[in-house]
């Protein structure tokens, strides 16, 4: 192949991934806001600016539309997901963490993300089934890491078996995610996502301290 062939595979190449990847932006934003029954297929095909047959050659159905959205804000949550402190005070530590979990559950695409698995989880279970395990890996991650170096070096004592990670989690949902998915992200009781996340990790360590 010649050197202006294969320049023009690459930039075709390029060309179609980028498309791709204008279609699966397209397509998050559409369903995110018009849910899967008012999501057309025409709607994404406008948002990205391309025409139905570019759009069905990257996506035969509807359903592979959905999939592959979810699978992009999976992606970007990733990007956003914590980073393990480097603090050798475990309630310092967790704070950090909780914090930008509890920042994380509250932002307006999440709460949108989730809202649309729980309306479709009847249509796609398996894909439902498969966003929740993606989820949790990018949720619990940073503190399964920082779990693991915590008791590493002494800071913590957490009997095997128990699923630690998912306790503080679920302490961090309980005052986040939980009324802001039922109540509205505004309905919090005043209490600042830094509270709860500070209290959360105050429980943690009374129960997982190595003085506890």
């Amino acid at each position: 192949m010649t050197d202006a062939l294969s320049g023009l595979a690459k930039y075709q190449h390029n060309l179609a991934s980028r498309k791709h990847q204008d279609i699966v932006i397209a397509a998050t934003h559409v369903f995110l806001k018009q849910g899967y029954d008012g999501a057309t297929v025409d709607a994404v095909a406008q948002q990205a600016s391309v025409s139905l047959a570019t759009l069905y050659k990257h996506f035969p159905t509807k359903a592979d539309l959905y999939g592959a959205a979810l699978g992009n804000v999976v992606s970007q949550l990733a990007a956003q997901a914590p980073h393990p402190s480097a603090s050798s005070d475990p309630v310092k530590a967790l704070t950090a963490l909780g914090k930008a979990y509890g920042e994380l559950l509250l932002d307006p695409q999440t709460l949108g993300f989730l809202r649309l698995i729980i309306a479709e989880q009847t249509r796609f279970p398996e894909l439902g089934a498969e966003m929740y395990e993606r989820g949790k890996l990018v949720a619990q991650g940073p503190v399964h890491a920082y779990l693991e170096a915590a008791l590493k070096a002494g800071e913590l004592s957490i009997p095997k078996g128990v699923d630690a990670a998912g306790q503080f989690h679920a302490m961090i949902e309980h005052g986040t995610l939980m009324p802001a998915l039922l109540l509205g992200r505004d309905r919090l009781g005043g209490r600042p996502v830094t509270t709860i996340a500070r209290e959360a990790a105050r429980t943690f360590v009374a129960r997982f301290g190595k003085a506890a």
